[in-house]
């Protein structure tokens, strides 16, 4: 480790103070209105690309290159070429350079003896390049920096390393840039956007976006069509959407606020907010969901899909179905049924308006104001304890070794049978067979009006107590 150290020290002062060789390339191609450009291989951490209104591509770099053979230096200068292919409908600027050799192909210790021999080439490109705003423009730059304001061609960029900067550019279409930063403002297009480890802002884009970024963070801001995300390990923030959005991202932070369409989200482990929308779908395996105001206007049912994260659904219009087999469920104010899959779970409703149906195993039910016809639950242990708001139509519970309380107002119309086995029941329905053995177990039995409804309830050993309010 001394020994790199060393070596590494002494390679850097061999840089130091090494006077740089320098060429300054300035050209102008006129251009029309109907040609698509074409900019292709600049590299440069301190090159810019911006657009003007002349109808003509503007290029200025200054290169300099120091290497430790002088004739090196000059030649490499000399090969520098723009090469220009120009059709009636098109122009294509290529910038070529020759290769560097001097480290090419070679071994970290054949590197580190040229160091010591005094062997080394250093090169920097810097200037500006400016394009007609109204031309549909295709660039391709690497460690760059590309601002534009007002363009109004197509534009595709393509790179990696560059801090992009757009503002009121209307056609965007494919952007890629590894391991930069990308900001549109007041843009439009069909964008799609892919990078990885980037920092992304898209901020009031009138169109739809398809952006394809791991391990990177990502704000979209007031979009007017679709949106669809794929990423890795990011911090997403997504707020109003004019149409659906899909998310797709395992290990992320997501917060989304105003969907006007179907929220779509796979998220294997991480945090989920997600506020208005007219439909969510979440498969959320180990992550916890945080869901609010559900409009139900996308007509289809609202699915939470979990394994062992916290589940939270609140003030949401339409059919319900989660299934969460190892994670709390809370829901409240849901206008709609509710189907509910679990197995060891702490499960809590409450003003829930439609019917209910949960299959689970080891979980605590507690249902709060529920207005529901219907009611089914199944369970293996642990409480349920239902207060209905209405009077039900049919209710069916089954619960092996748990007690069950269950509390309703007036107005049931219907059979009852009530059974346990090793337990008690306790009840204020005015029914005609009670009766209860000694050392546990009983029945009771009847009909409450003239009804045709149903209430069932069933146990092993657990006590069982309905109470008409």
């Amino acid at each position: 480790m001394k020994t790199i150290a060393f070596a590494v020290a002494a390679s850097t002062m061999l840089f130091v103070n090494t006077p740089d060789r320098h060429r300054t390339i300035e050209e102008h191609y006129a251009t029309t209105p109907s040609q698509s450009i074409e900019l292709r291989g600049f590299t440069g951490s301190r090159m810019k690309v911006r657009c003007w209104d002349k109808n003509e591509v503007s290029i200025k770099l200054d290169i300099s290159f120091s290497s430790s053979n002088e004739r090196d230096e000059q030649k490499y200068l000399d090969a520098i070429t723009l090469k220009k292919t120009q059709q009636e409908k098109s122009l294509r600027i290529d910038y070529q350079e020759p290769e560097i050799t001097t480290r090419g192909g070679r071994s970290f210790w054949t590197w580190l003896y040229s160091v010591f021999s005094g062997s080394y080439t250093r090169k920097e490109a810097e200037g500006e390049i400016f394009v007609p705003r109204t031309n549909a423009l295709t660039a391709e730059v690497r460690y760059g920096v590309i601002e534009m304001e007002g363009m109004k061609g197509a534009l595709s960029l393509l790179g990696t390393g560059n801090t992009v900067n757009l503002k009121d550019c209307a056609a965007l279409g494919e952007v890629t840039n590894d391991y930069g930063k990308v900001k549109l403002e007041r843009c439009g297009g069909n964008l799609r956007l892919s990078s990885k480890s980037t920092t992304i802002v898209l901020d009031r884009f009138e169109g739809k976006a398809d952006i394809d970024a791991e391990y990177s963070n990502i704000t979209v801001l007031d979009i007017t069509q679709s949106l669809s995300i794929r990423s890795t390990s990011a911090t997403i923030k997504v707020d109003n959407v004019g149409g659906d959005a899909t998310i797709r991202s395992d290990y992320t932070t997501l917060t989304v606020n105003n969907i006007k369409g179907m929220l779509t989200v796979a998220d294997k482990s991480g945090m989920i907010r997600a506020k208005g929308m007219d439909g969510v779908s979440i498969d959320g395996e180990y992550s916890t969901m945080e869901i609010a105001d559900v409009s139900g206007k996308a007509g289809k049912a609202i699915t939470l899909d979990g394994q062992s994260g916290s589940i939270t659904l609140a003030n949401a219009s339409g059919d319900v179905q989660i299934n969460n087999p190892y994670g709390i469920i809370d829901l409240k104010d849901i206008r709609g049924n509710v189907e509910v899959r679990s197995k060891s779970s702490n499960i809590r409703a409450a003003r829930v308006t439609g019917n209910w149906s949960s299959a689970t195993e080891y979980s605590q039910v507690t249902l709060r104001d529920l207005s529901a016809k219907r009611v089914t639950v199944s369970n293996s242990s642990s409480p349920i304890d239902i207060q209905l708001k209405t009077a039900p139509t049919d209710v069916d519970i089954r619960n092996e070794y748990g007690t069950v309380e269950l509390s309703m107002p007036p107005g049931f119309s219907g059979e009852v049978d009530i059974n346990v086995t090793y337990a008690h029941i306790e009840t204020n329905l005015p029914l005609s067979k009670k009766k209860s053995f000694d050392g546990g177990g009983g029945y009771a039995m009847g009909k409450i009006g003239t009804g045709n409804g149903k209430l069932s309830i069933e146990t092993n050993s657990g006590n069982v107590k309905v109470m008409q309010r």
